[in-house]
């Protein structure tokens, strides 16, 4: 997700700097340029996602190695349908976050300076995600886990932890 979101926020930055951006939005408005923009990308995004999913089933499924067991009480496809939403949820709101820096810099190392920030501040449901696991309904699992750009990560990891209350899956 991080390195789709780089190469939109490079894409927009790459737009403005060469003056394409003044022809297209000529012909297209500004939302429809960036909707366009985050499908193109997001879609390549979704589609390499999908083929690692698709290896891993493979891999697992023919090596033994990893036998499923009680894993499959908790695999439902409620919960891969769950995940699967909350993943495009949060993959477009990435993508539109670094396609705003990228409009706001003006240089590529004014983009980078941009966007060091908010990089490690994505990194924070790795380093929390072992307390969501182990107390899934906690105060701290649960506000974590209504942060927008945490959501996305915490969520289906509460999910399969415990039960979530349906007000908090549509929060």
């Amino acid at each position: 997700v991080m390195i789709f979101g780089q190469n939109m926020g490079m894409s927009v930055l790459e737009d403005k700097s060469t003056k394409i951006i003044d022809v297209l939005l000529t012909s297209v408005t500004p939302t429809q340029l960036l909707s366009g923009k985050i499908l193109g990308v997001g879609s390549a995004g979704i589609l390499q996602f999908l083929v690692w999913v698709a290896i891993a089933i493979v891999a697992t499924s023919y090596s033994g190695a990893m036998p499923l067991g009680n894993l499959s009480e908790y695999l439902t496809p409620q919960l891969f349908i769950m995940a699967a939403v909350y993943f495009v949820l949060g993959f477009i709101m990435v993508m539109s976050l670094f396609a705003a820096f990228g409009s706001m810099a003006e240089t590529q190392q004014h983009y980078n300076q941009l966007v060091s920030g908010i990089s490690v501040f994505m990194s924070l449901p790795f380093i929390v995600i072992t307390p969501v696991t182990m107390t899934p309904d906690s105060t701290f699992s649960v506000v974590m886990s209504m942060i927008p750009i945490f959501s996305s990560s915490l969520m289906p990891v509460r999910i399969i932890a415990g039960d979530v209350p349906v007000w908090q899956l549509l929060l």
